[in-house]
């Protein structure tokens, strides 16, 4: 019987180490996203061209070319206030996930524990999605206010993916939290019946 608690736990402990693995590539992933859309930003003047807006095969908008001047300091402005908070609530979000997998490998994953950090994840991704719809009403309407409509659609449609995203993930959370706290629950009434 030992052996086998031996054996459940070094299971265990495996999956909560692959789990972290998993949480701080997700993490590098979220940093890596967040410099893709800074970049994306960046090149939009490049982006908008007809040239290559013709090429790219997305529905043909007219727009005013893209002054880089008034790209960079009046459009862009704020990209960095919104940068910075979604990175700390994207870093919120996987230092919750690591609590969780560390829960897990200890064998304790019906816990209230969990049914907290699945709260707080919920509201970390509430969170997120209200950013990117602050940045969707920000910086698209800048953009339509210039002129730049195709940026527009553009900035409007990744930000609207995001947005999408974050609010399915925070309803997974929310459920997963139930979840958890209807099994810890279960699991407690077993206890006291042993």
């Amino acid at each position: 019987m030992e052996e086998k608690n031996d054996e459940v736990r070094k299971k265990q402990k495996r999956l909560s180490t692959a789990l972290i693995v998993i949480s701080l590539i997700m993490a590098a992933v979220m940093v890596l996203i967040l410099e893709l859309g800074r970049n994306f930003m960046i090149g939009m003047p490049f982006i908008t061209k007809d040239e290559v807006w013709n090429s790219i095969l997305v529905p043909d908008i007219a727009q005013a070319e893209i002054d880089q001047n008034i790209w960079y300091t009046k459009v862009m402005a704020g990209k960095t206030f919104f940068s910075i908070i979604s990175l700390v609530l994207a870093l919120l979000l996987v230092s919750r996930f690591i609590n969780v997998c560390i829960q897990i490998g200890r064998d304790n994953s019906f816990s209230m524990e969990n049914v907290k950090n699945f709260k707080l994840m919920q509201w970390f991704s509430f969170g997120l999605s209200a950013v990117y719809i602050a940045k969707i009403l920000w910086f698209v309407r800048k953009c339509l206010y210039y002129g730049y409509s195709r940026a527009a659609f553009l900035l409007g449609s990744a930000y609207g993916v995001i947005f999408v995203g974050a609010f399915l993930f925070a309803i997974a959370c929310a459920t997963l939290s139930q979840l958890v706290h209807n099994a810890y629950e279960v699991k407690s009434e077993n206890d006291l019946t042993v």
